[in-house]
């Protein structure tokens, strides 16, 4: 910064400099807020989806707990462990399908909803 300083000064010694910024400096303050805003909402988002994925093992947990004995006599009867494993999976991700369905039902019919209460607001639709 010196060294431009000096030939500004050597051009015209009138000439004041202040607030000297790099362009890379002048884009970060005036994105700081929108990218502090992005953080946020990122950080709630991951809560959000560290929830949303303890929720649904505590649920798989409590199902394959209320089937044990069923399970077990599965095996001793002579299906295979990974059969069971599979078919335990399997009907935990069709409940988890049903529940990422309603969900975007729900959240689709939800922003609608807001969409009369809020103005200028549209649902997007594409």
């Amino acid at each position: 910064m010196p060294a431009v300083r000096e030939v500004v000064a050597a051009i015209d010694p009138t000439v004041a400099i202040y607030e000297v910024a790099t362009g890379d400096e002048l884009v970060a303050a005036s994105v700081g807020d929108r990218r502090m805003l992005l953080v946020l909402l990122g950080s709630f988002a991951g809560v959000a989806l560290l929830l949303a994925a303890t929720g649904t093992w505590g649920i798989v947990a409590v199902s394959v707990a209320d089937r044990r004995r069923e399970l077990g006599l599965r095996i001793a009867l002579g299906a295979e462990g990974s059969r069971v494993v599979r078919m335990v999976l399997g009907e935990s991700l069709l409940v988890a399908a049903a529940g990422v369905a309603l969900g975007v039902l729900g959240g689709a019919a939800g922003s609608r909803l807001l969409e009369a209460f809020l103005w200028e607001t549209e649902f997007a639709r594409g």
